[in-house]
């Protein structure tokens, strides 16, 4: 995650940005300044995190990716819901050899099956070709590196972008004995997701809030989790939300609302206290 992003004055001048339309050109700049973005300009995007970012509907979002693309400016794979800035690291190159690594590892974790991986391989292989350069001024390659070359060709002919792997593997490598570990974080859920579950917007804002300010972001386990316990409790996962929102629970047991008051009451009741007007009480007091 990024604290900042940069953006260059000359954007409003781009012939390229002032194409765009208002909500093309307001997409861009979330691009470029997003804490999802990354050093390499590629980076995972799904339609929760920027319809909660931007409060724009899927439809108005699908809409500002088209204008992105026709112009040339940044392409989102709809499979794997990968964004890349075609220019990104023309506009922001790396600045030290430790930002150099950090493309070299978002690189290898972008998907095989995202739609423009090649062009994006295309990109760093220019990249790392100047890089390297920077790096080695001398023609003369030491005789050390030899069986290292031979290995990137075999590697090449098994695989057509083995080369290239093989070359963040060097970046990354480069003064360490082991490579870095990457460690994937499960994606959280949005409003847009839970929304497509049938739950009350409201509702989902002011539960992933809660969520929020106690640091736990909802991932899908989490939330098949609270699935599994509204089925338990007999009622419906929205109404679960509605509780877990209005009495402030970051998560939601059958045994919170079965407890008290409520142990010996009905599924039914259950129901009827989450509908509006219910007149229930505080739950989990």
């Amino acid at each position: 995650m990024r604290d900042y992003g940069k953006v260059h004055t000359s954007f409003w001048e781009s012939p390229s940005a002032r194409a765009l339309t208002g909500d093309g050109r307001y997409l861009a700049l979330y691009l470029l300044t997003c804490k999802h973005n990354t050093t390499a300009g590629a980076f995972r995007l799904p339609d929760g995190y920027a319809c909660e970012d931007l409060q724009w509907t899927s439809e108005r979002l699908y809409e500002g990716f088209h204008d992105l693309t026709e112009s040339g400016f940044a392409t989102r794979c709809e499979v794997s819901k990968w964004v890349f800035i075609h220019k990104h690291l023309d506009w922001n190159p790396p600045e030290n050899p430790n930002q150099g690594k950090a493309v070299a590892k978002v690189a290898a974790m972008v998907p095989d099956s995202c739609s423009w991986k090649q062009e994006f391989e295309m990109v760093l292989s220019r990249f790392l070709t100047v890089s390297q350069s920077a790096r080695n001024p001398s023609e003369t390659v030491p005789e050390p590196f030899a069986n290292q070359k031979q290995k990137q060709k075999q590697k090449q002919k098994n695989d057509g972008a083995g080369a290239l792997e093989s070359s963040f593997e060097n970046l990354n490598n480069e003064g360490s004995e082991e490579p870095a570990q990457i460690t994937k974080l499960p994606a959280a859920l949005g409003v847009c997701e839970l929304i497509a579950e049938g739950i009350d917007p409201q509702h989902a804002k002011d539960w992933l809030k809660v969520r929020k300010d106690n640091r736990a972001p909802l991932t899908q386990t989490a939330w098949d989790g609270v699935k599994a316990e509204a089925a338990k409790a007999g009622i419906t996962p929205a109404q679960a939300v509605e509780i877990a929102a209005k009495s402030s629970w970051r998560g939601f047991k059958a045994d919170w609302v079965m407890s008290g008051s409520m142990k010996q009451g009905t599924a039914a009741e259950v129901s009827k206290a989450s509908q509006p007007g219910g007149g229930r009480k505080r739950l989990g007091s």
